[in-house]
């Protein structure tokens, strides 16, 4: 999500902002949507919450790969996928973390397990992103165009 604006850019799309607005509202959407869905699964099926949190995560990859493709309107449609996933996540892992593990050390388990956004931002966008951009790893081929130095980073991790 840290760099929908530049793929936007590398896309050849003028505004970019459309592409972050639209991720943070598919990600209001998400929200809404998750808790309502899996509370009504979990008493009439006894559909698990953790189970809506990895199926979330399985489509929010797809999302991504979606995005790294970079064909005409890839970057829309993953930005929606990637949105509503990213909505589910955080409003499945509050009550996850509540059910799984009780209230007695509820701050320090929800802290823990909401870790990974913050920490995978630094590694994939910081570190990852930044390192293959200014050096070509020996495995990947060099990209011919920015759309495809976004694929190259995501295909060569």
């Amino acid at each position: 999500m840290n760099n929908l604006g530049q793929m936007g850019v590398a896309m050849g799309y003028v505004d970019v902002s459309l592409f972050v607005s639209m991720t943070s509202i598919w990600g209001f959407f998400g929200r809404i949507a998750s808790g309502t869905i899996s509370e009504h699964f979990i008493k009439t099926r006894a559909i698990p919450r953790p189970l809506w949190n990895a199926a979330s995560q399985v489509l929010m990859a797809i999302g991504y790969i979606v995005m790294a493709l970079a064909m005409p309107g890839s970057l829309f449609i993953g930005s929606v996928v990637v949105g509503i996933c990213y909505g589910v996540r955080l409003a499945v892992t509050v009550p996850t973390a509540s059910e799984l593990f009780g209230l007695k050390y509820y701050g320090l388990i929800y802290n823990i397990l909401i870790l990974n956004l913050p920490l995978g931002s630094f590694l994939f966008s910081g570190l990852l992103a930044g390192l293959s951009t200014t050096r070509k790893p020996p495995r990947c081929p060099a990209a011919a165009t920015p759309a495809s130095a976004h694929t190259a980073t995501a295909s060569c991790s």
